[in-house]
């Protein structure tokens, strides 16, 4: 039977003996976050405890272990144990000798003696526990005993002595404070990255190294040797003092430009209740970023700890650089001369603050808008609007448009506004356009992203080439049209978009209906070709007249800067035609309103503009054949006169022929003669025609043109 156990007085009362480490009882193997830890108890009593007594070990905050049975390990070896093993004489709540009973709610090792204890022996015993997660002063472990059935105390709650500093148990190094901000997020400047720590347990050079290292110091640089500089005491000296470089020089740090690190030695005890303030100059990268997460990496001989640094608010993060990271541009048409409407998107990673700041828009070339120093601005968001003018002062010459701040732009807030352009007559292309901020935070000329396509800014689309010829105007002739276009915009298939040309008149091949054309596109300035952009074409009838319709095949795109040529065969109607203008237009994801097509404006066979559709011409004659006599019997001169609408050549074998000359005797060579007062007479004919039948034939002598009037 196991009697109770009372406390006696004197050298008879429960007592704890000394342990190790300068008369520790406990102590611990490494005090890193999250870490299995080694726990290590010492304790003695004078008296001997049986079963059923608990010895109970509380106050292991923070700690835990995933079950309800915790390994015990023995360190004694004491030969009046149970087969040498002193741990073998606690059980846990099964029974199970070696393991003690772990209650993870109230971080609590209940120690059920399952043999008898021996009084006087130092038991040493060790468990493995998980660290917590963050830092921590080091708890004080207690121990008690008591009667497991009665719950009667057999000895009161004793505080266990714990080693010093980082050995005691359960004392997880950590930063109370771990933070960093900055002086100034200017490009390209020097920076002050000030430091302030503090520590949860004392460390320090008692311990074989401690070394402290700022990692991630992204974009930073400055001298591999770097000096630390405080105003604030820590202990009786300043807090910088308390670091050294790898040289041991105090008051320095060394610098890794390839790791962006900077790294201390500990050359002092550090104290928990130093509130270390120090810092350090370096110089900022010349590109906008994000604060970087920078972290401190702690290492000495029992632990490592990694640990993210807590920043600055707002623009004293350290090295948040000034950027704009949304400048988004685009407007609302490509039309030519039309109001247009840029939009601007606006998004800083810094506060930019009022106070003598602007921020300019740069390179909207090409606008009619004259000069105004108060353009209308226009916020698509009630909030967007507070922080600019609202206006901003327009240059038309240099594209330039700058807005003065009334307050604080916040950062990581889109501002979206708009202003209206008027666009330029012309096609052009969207001009690259940059934005700036000028005043105590400059952000340098930076290029805007601007919106795909049509919807760049001041892209104004339109027809870069506009040609169009014919083959021949001659009346009932078969001819071939040649188009030749370029734009300054892509027209897809997929967009349902269409070619449309309208002023050709009449053809009588095809009033209405749909027929392939032999394409080639060449891009401008290369020998390059493509003959599959257009299938087929269909002539439509609007308003009493003729329009030419292309239709692109399936998946092609009337690309932009590339010379189309379209070749379209037609039969010329039975009658004279009149030159008018011919126009081209574009529909598709943009318009390009209609465009008059130049001509090539040739003279051929006499005829004006014969090589412009859609002129065509019907050759006749204005003549008139007069005689001398009517009387029967007697000679007779016939007079001709002839002035054809084009030019009769002899290169083209051209022949004229006068019929029904009934009755009249004429032989079969007539010579002709000349007429005074005229400047092409029978050279024209080499000087006679021939008679056949009824009819006179007249041939146009080699080298000679009868020419049109």
């Amino acid at each position: 039977m196991t009697s109770k156990m009372t406390a006696g007085a004197g050298n008879l009362a429960p007592f704890l003996i000394a342990g190790l480490y300068s008369g520790s009882n406990t102590f611990q193997s490494t005090s890193s976050r999250s870490v299995l830890n080694n726990i290590s108890l010492n304790f003695a009593f004078r008296n001997a405890f049986e079963y059923p007594s608990v010895l109970l070990v509380s106050n292991f905050s923070g700690a835990s272990w995933s079950s309800n049975s915790l390994a015990l390990s023995d360190r004694s070896t004491d030969a009046t144990c149970i087969s040498s093993k002193c741990n073998l004489h606690f059980c846990n709540s099964a029974g199970t000798p070696g393991f003690g009973e772990w209650d993870n709610s109230k971080k609590e090792l209940y120690l059920f003696v399952c043999n008898r204890t021996i009084g006087n022996l130092t038991y040493r015993l060790s468990l493995t526990i998980q660290n917590p997660s963050t830092g921590q002063t080091a708890p004080t472990l207690s121990i008690n005993a008591y009667q497991r059935v009665t719950g009667e105390t057999i000895v009161a709650r004793v505080a266990l002595n714990s080693a010093t500093y980082l050995n005691a148990p359960l004392a997880i190094f950590g930063y109370k404070i771990a933070n960093i901000g900055q002086s100034d997020a200017n490009r390209n400047v020097k920076n002050t990255l000030t430091v302030t720590l503090q520590i949860y347990n004392t460390f320090g050079v008692t311990y074989p190294f401690a070394n402290i290292t700022l990692k991630n110091l992204l974009g930073a640089s400055t001298s591999k040797n770097v000096d630390l500089f405080s105003s604030t005491l820590c202990g009786s000296t300043t807090c910088n003092a308390l670091f050294s470089d790898a040289a041991n020089n105090s008051g320095k740090a060394d610098w890794a430009n390839s790791s962006f690190s900077l790294s201390l030695s500990v050359n002092r005890i550090i104290f928990s209740d130093y509130v270390m303030i120090f810092s350090f100059n370096v110089y900022n990268p010349p590109l906008g970023q994000s604060s970087p997460p920078v972290a401190i990496v702690t290492a000495g001989y029992n632990y490592f700890d990694e640990l993210s640094m807590g920043k600055g608010p707002g623009n004293l993060a350290p090295l948040l650089i000034c950027n704009f990271d949304i400048k988004k541009i685009g407007q609302s048409t490509d039309q030519q001369s039309s109001r247009n409407n840029i939009t601007i998107t606006l998004q800083s990673n810094v506060i930019l603050q009022a106070q003598n700041t602007s921020i300019t828009i740069i390179g909207l070339t090409g606008s009619t808008t004259p000069d105004t120093p108060s353009l209308p601005l226009h916020f698509l968001y009630s909030g967007n609007s507070s922080g600019f003018s609202q206006s901003g002062f327009w240059n038309s010459s240099s594209g330039t448009l700058q807005i003065q701040l009334l307050k604080v732009l916040e950062a990581n807030v889109s501002y979206i506004f708009y202003f209206e352009l008027l666009n330029p007559p012309t096609a052009q292309d969207s001009p690259p356009v940059f934005v700036v901020a000028n005043g105590p935070l400059t952000i340098p000329k930076d290029l805007m992203e601007s919106a795909p396509t049509i919807k760049a800014p001041l892209k104004v689309s339109g027809i870069s080439e506009a040609f169009i010829s014919q083959e021949t105007p001659i009346a009932l002739s078969f001819n071939q049209l040649t188009l030749q276009f370029a734009t300054t915009t892509d027209f897809y298939e997929s967009d349902n978009s269409t070619v449309l040309i309208e002023g050709l008149g009449y053809y009588e091949s095809y009033p209405v209906q749909a027929y392939p054309f032999v394409t080639v596109s060449t891009k401008l300035g290369s020998s390059s070709s493509n003959s599959n952009v257009f299938c087929y074409g269909k002539w439509q009838i609007k308003n009493n007249a003729n329009y030419l319709a292309l239709f692109l095949c399936s998946g092609q795109k009337i690309e932009k800067n590339v010379l189309h040529t379209v070749t379209i065969s037609v039969h010329n109607p039975g009658f004279d035609q009149v030159l008018n203008p011919v126009r081209i237009a574009f529909f598709g994801t943009t318009f390009l309103d209609y465009q008059n097509l130049t001509r090539p404006g040739k003279t051929v066979f006499g005829i004006l503009n014969f090589t412009d559709p859609p002129l065509v011409v019907y050759p006749s004659f204005r003549s008139r054949l007069r005689q001398v006599t009517p009387v029967s019997g007697e000679p007779n001169t016939i007079t001709v006169s002839l002035k054809p609408n084009v030019n009769l050549a002899s290169s083209d074998q051209s022949r004229i022929t006068i019929s029904n000359l009934v009755s009249a005797i004429i032989p079969t060579t007539v010579s002709l003669n000349n007429v005074s007062g005229v400047d092409q007479g029978p050279e024209i004919f080499g000087g006679s025609g021939t008679f056949q039948g009824e009819s006179l034939i007249l041939t146009v002598a080699a080298g000679q043109t009868l020419r049109a009037e």
